[in-house]
């Protein structure tokens, strides 16, 4: 597509109150700002999840009481929180690299902890085997969620103002996570604290094998929505984009 600019087109006042002079305009910086990310490698996702433009919710776990094999291991369950962790790291580092040929924000800084970024999401898996011991206690997993729920919620804040500055649909967040716009992302522990008895509901309450497989597809998805917003715009195609205002 060929932008037209007409001599007369901003000859009036009326076109530039009535944004389109705003519309052309923020038409050629977003289409700079993509042939300029285009050039940045695509971050590779191999996280298991599935992106369709929207973070779906997260609830917290259920307290629940143990039953022959129905709980998530300890163990298992805080290796995939960690799993989460270095994906979301792996979403900022990437955040960061596109904001430094399209600064949009300032840099973010990464104090959550975990594997340092190397340009690939690593596999998070939601197909645990349920255990009868070692059980993954509710409360203290239900810590871990809620921190990872707020820090992708608080990262698809810097995910979609980059997909603004290019001109992209953003990422709806139905996560359910604090919507911070702090540039910091905090510690993020994977410790769900001492093995449930899993003798009641309460005190004593497990994190069922079920609800850690769900949960953990629901972050899976929620990273691969993000790396994939993220890619659309360092696609190779986007050295020539197409322009997305004609004022004639």
């Amino acid at each position: 597509m060929t932008v037209k600019i007409a001599i007369s087109t901003f000859s009036g006042v009326s076109k530039v109150h009535d944004g389109t002079l705003a519309d052309a305009l923020r038409g050629i910086a977003q289409n700079e700002a993509l042939r300029v990310a285009s050039s940045i490698a695509d971050i590779t996702d191999n996280s298991g999840g599935t992106a369709n433009g929207t973070m779906a919710a997260a609830a917290d776990f259920t307290p629940s009481a143990a039953s022959g094999s129905n709980a998530a291991a300890k163990a298992d369950l805080e290796t995939q929180f960690g799993n989460v962790r270095d994906g979301l790291k792996e979403i900022l580092a990437q955040v960061n690299v596109i904001r430094a040929k399209v600064p949009a924000f300032d840099a973010l800084v990464d104090e959550m902890g975990g594997t340092a970024a190397d340009g690939t999401i690593g596999a998070i898996s939601s197909a645990l085997i349920g255990v009868a011991a070692s059980r993954a206690a509710a409360a203290g997993s239900n810590t871990v969620l809620a921190t990872l729920r707020d820090r992708a919620s608080q990262l698809a804040i810097y995910v979609n103002k980059l997909v603004v500055a290019t001109g992209g649909t953003e990422l709806v967040d139905s996560l359910g996570g604090a919507k911070t716009y702090s540039e910091t992302f905090a510690a993020v522990s994977t410790d769900t604290g001492a093995v449930a008895t899993g003798a009641d509901a309460e005190a004593n309450a497990i994190v069922t094998v079920a609800e850690a497989n769900a949960r953990l597809g629901v972050l899976a998805d929620a990273i691969a929505d993000m790396a994939a917003k993220l890619n659309a715009i360092t696609a190779d195609a986007n050295a020539n984009p197409v322009l997305k205002t004609v004022a004639v």
